[in-house]
């Protein structure tokens, strides 16, 4: 069975995702994503969580009839 993804430590995480999208970059580059993974992930959060958009429809969705 899968480890759920939320219970992962971004240093398991991070490698997990880069792997997942074939990306191999350098092992300073993996160590600099794993010590910003807390802060963007926090970041990214906060995007969903504007409660006056909670219920909203994007202006994007289009309506063939009036």
């Amino acid at each position: 069975m899968e480890a759920d993804p939320a219970q992962l430590v971004p240093a398991q995480l991070v490698p997990a995702l880069l792997a997942a999208a074939s990306i191999s970059p350098s092992a300073e580059e993996v160590a600099f994503m794993i010590a910003e993974f807390p802060a963007r992930a926090t970041a990214i959060e906060a995007l969903y969580a504007v409660p006056e958009a909670r219920y909203e429809e994007p202006g994007l969705v289009f309506r063939a009839s009036p």
